[in-house]
């Protein structure tokens, strides 16, 4: 480990010891150690292999919702690999960071359920979830597993099962072009701003409005660390900015922790 990079971790180690409200924002970086990948890495990432005005907005849905769920049940597509992914190192270490009563809250831009899976209690999700699906007409929810097995027997798209409803089914994931859901973004806002310390990880902060959330904290007094294999626009708002994978970083942080 270089001593630059050392440097910065020690002086993380510091600030979170002294933090007593911690909270995480967490984007697609810290899951692609879990084989699901990003969206916008130079190369690799979904956005710049593929137009997400067509592929996952809520325009392109309306227009054409037997694609969507067509495209749903391909064993190589995101969804697929996102059902069948676990938590990485670094999910795992937010949980233990949770554990030793340090973070209260985890602000996450994924829809993966892997904080949740990794045993993280309180996670907010700004982006919606892949694992349900809900009614467009009624709001019935289901389960995601049973709205593809529908769509692999050939019903497309996939219909509410509710008693003289047969509304369009649509994933609980936020699509372009559609709000966030209102909870959800009031209680980061609310924890944003009540915080001592945010340690973002994974996130580009070019999404809005999760690329607002670490400007809230900052205003508050919150000191800031950005750990992120890329440069973001909010780097220069943070105490430390770390541009390595996190599961290189994290895991050391949260063991000298413990110590």
């Amino acid at each position: 480990m270089d001593s630059e990079l050392n440097k910065k971790i020690e002086l993380s180690i510091k600030i979170l010891k002294n933090s007593k409200n911690i909270v995480a924002l967490t984007g697609a970086g810290i899951s692609t150690e879990s084989g699901i990948p990003d969206f916008r890495s130079p190369g690799t990432g979904l956005w710049t292999k593929n137009d997400p005005m067509k592929y996952a907005s809520i325009d392109a849905f309306l227009e054409n919702p037997a694609s969507y769920w067509e495209r749903a049940i391909d064993p190589s597509g995101l969804g697929n690999k996102i059902l069948d992914s676990e938590p990485s190192k670094s999910h795992l270490a937010l949980a233990e960071l949770e554990k030793i009563g340090l973070l209260k809250s985890v602000i996450t831009q994924n829809i993966d359920n892997l904080h949740q899976k990794a045993g993280n209690t309180d996670v907010i999700e700004l982006h919606g979830t892949i694992f349900t699906a809900h009614c467009m007409n009624c709001k019935t929810r289901y389960k995601r597993r049973h709205v593809l097995e529908w769509v692999k027997e050939g019903e497309l798209p996939p219909l509410c099962k509710k008693d003289g409803c047969e509304g369009i089914l649509k994933s609980d994931t936020i699509l372009f072009g559609e709000s966030l859901p209102q909870d959800a973004l009031s209680r980061a806002i609310k924890i944003s701003r009540n915080c001592d310390c945010m340690i973002v990880l994974g996130s580009s902060l070019v999404v809005t409005p999760a690329a607002h959330l670490p400007i809230l904290a900052v205003k508050n007094g919150a000191e800031l660390i950005i750990i992120n294999i890329q440069k973001t626009p909010k780097d220069h708002l943070a105490r430390i900015v770390i541009n390595q994978k996190i599961g290189k970083v994290i895991p050391k942080i949260i063991d000298k922790l413990k110590d």
